[in-house]
């Protein structure tokens, strides 16, 4: 059901819409909503929150809080994919701790394992849908055609079920603030 049909179908028993997700989805719900009886509207759309790391951190507790920060956002026994709205998408990390950062977070990442969400023993959980798994593949292409370098990429499609994976944790270094993917938030 698309989401003029949603808010069409329950927009006359509701007095507000709220809806937390995309922006490309927030603007049709806000149309949508706009249609139907000028309903008041909240909407929390992706964002591209940063954590900043200084000279002075602890280089190993730094990796591991960003790496949960980016990819675990583990709630109970549930590993999501990076889709939680307070999901760190950029790190940056000063200059004097910087190399010894990169090549820690990297190797880390390279150990995570990208699956089920319901399997305790992962740390991240599948893409929602194979055009989820293609836009984010797309703005890899995208960010190493304006100039970053991708740290990490195993990329990983299965064929069982409907189970799409990708796994590349910290992917680029060096995005400039003009760059999409410092500015577009990724989610379906």
């Amino acid at each position: 059901m698309d989401v003029d049909a949603i808010i069409s179908i329950y927009g006359s028993t509701s007095t507000k819409v709220s809806f937390t997700g995309s922006t490309e989805t927030g603007r049709k719900v806000m149309m949508a909503a706009t249609m139907s009886n000028l309903k008041p509207v909240s909407l929390e759309l992706g964002g591209k929150s940063p954590v900043l790391i200084f000279d002075d951190a602890d280089v190993d507790k730094t990796v591991d809080l960003a790496l949960f920060g980016i990819l675990h956002n583990k709630i109970s026994f549930l590993s999501f994919q990076g889709e939680i709205c307070v999901a760190f998408s950029r790190v940056y990390v000063q200059e004097g701790i910087y190399d010894e950062f990169e090549k820690k977070v990297v190797e880390k990442a390279k150990t995570w394992v990208v699956g089920d969400p319901f399997d305790p023993k992962i740390q991240q959980g599948s893409q929602t849908s194979k055009a989820q798994f293609e836009k984010i593949l797309s703005y890899i292409e995208l960010g190493k055609k304006e100039g970053a370098t991708l740290l990490t990429g195993k990329k990983n499609l299965e064929t069982r079920a409907t189970t799409l994976s990708l796994q590349f944790s910290l992917m680029l270094k060096c995005i400039f603030n003009s760059s999409r993917n410092m500015k577009t938030d990724l989610l379906y």
